[in-house]
């Protein structure tokens, strides 16, 4: 009864609001997912039952320590991923003939802007970086080198810019993270018509070590991490994270355009050392907390790198390694009648 009232009032807001595409409202109530219900998944722990709020999520990126593990550990994404979405872009009609660039992107849960944001610079009049924590945009604009950026603490599903006014809402590492419903109405009110939605992550799943003669049983211990930290056992990896595991592919978080495409096999190869790999999953949100829950947990993680460096045949932590990781990309645009 509460989800049909819900669609019924979303329903009618959309026709109060006169939003003319009537595919995009199929699409969203197509789309609906109630990822804070424990049936969403069905958890064999029962600590893993109970879906963190929003607010409490928004603490797991906040943190001065934490924005500096972005800026020192996250890996940046390859510039074919952005000419992907950008050739995606340019196939609308949203440019102004008169100039060389699009008006205004929006890269959402921007971090410290390393990543994702810098990138849309020479492409856009005006780039809007947004993030719930504070300490991420404090960190992205002491790194802000380019003066069409800006940075603003900001919730996706409710951001300061105008009616029509945004070429492209970009969210790289992000998506599974928002509230999809929320998100995608205000991408469609902030939308200029033939406006991008894109919607990029990397995932662990097959993780491996590349360009080494001992790269297979090195690979092996990242399985061995990966199976460890994301199961049940594991109480910070929670359901909306299973998201990234799927690759984006659960209906619940399709973008809800008729006009839309996937992206698969790309790959991001990082060129990094021993102590960098490491650092690199202790940043993520459901790692840290895990091995710093108990000191067996913790004992586990050492001898995880010691398996690794003994497979390396090296006692450097900081041994050049290189490790490769799949990108998959969700794109849909707003209908140009919208």
């Amino acid at each position: 009864m509460a989800l049909f009232g819900f669609v019924n009032r979303l329903l009618m807001h959309a026709k109060e609001a006169t939003i003319s595409s009537k595919v995009f409202n199929r699409r969203l109530t197509e789309s609906t997912c109630k990822l804070n219900t424990p049936n969403r998944y069905e958890a064999k722990n029962k600590s893993f039952l109970m879906e963190e709020t929003q607010e409490h999520l928004n603490k797991r990126f906040d943190g001065v320590e934490i924005s500096k593990e972005y800026v020192d550990c996250r890996p940046r994404y390859p510039s074919t991923i952005f000419q992907t979405v950008l050739n995606f872009v340019n196939t609308s009609s949203t440019k102004d003939s008169a100039s060389k660039k699009h008006s205004l992107a929006v890269d959402i849960g921007c971090g410290p802007g390393l990543m994702s944001t810098a990138y849309l610079a020479p492409y856009f009049d005006r780039v809007l970086g947004v993030d719930v924590s504070e300490s991420q945009i404090e960190q992205a604009s002491l790194n802000n080198k380019h003066t069409n950026i800006e940075y603003r603490v900001s919730k996706a599903e409710s951001l300061p810019v105008e009616n029509n006014s945004v070429t492209l809402i970009q969210a790289a590492a992000a998506l599974h993270w928002l509230d999809h419903e929320r998100f995608y109405k205000e991408c469609d009110r902030v939308l200029v018509p033939g406006g991008v939605i894109a919607a990029f992550c990397y995932t662990v799943e097959g993780h491996s070590v590349i360009d080494h003669s001992k790269a297979t049983e090195m690979t092996e211990v990242l399985t061995e991490i990966r199976k460890k930290v994301t199961s049940a056992e594991n109480i910070y990896y929670i359901p909306r994270q299973k998201l990234v595991k799927e690759r984006y592919t659960d209906p619940c978080i399709q973008i809800p355009y008729a006009d839309r495409k996937r992206v698969d096999t790309e790959y991001m190869t990082i060129a990094t050392t021993v102590s960098g790999l490491f650092r690199f999953y202790k940043s993520l949100s459901h790692v840290k907390p895990f091995i710093e829950s108990c000191n067996e947990n913790s004992e586990w993680w050492n001898a995880c790198i010691q398996k690794l460096m003994e497979a390396y045949g090296t006692n450097d932590l900081e041994a050049p390694i290189t490790h490769k990781m799949e990108v998959f990309l969700l794109l849909g645009r707003k209908p140009n009648n919208s």
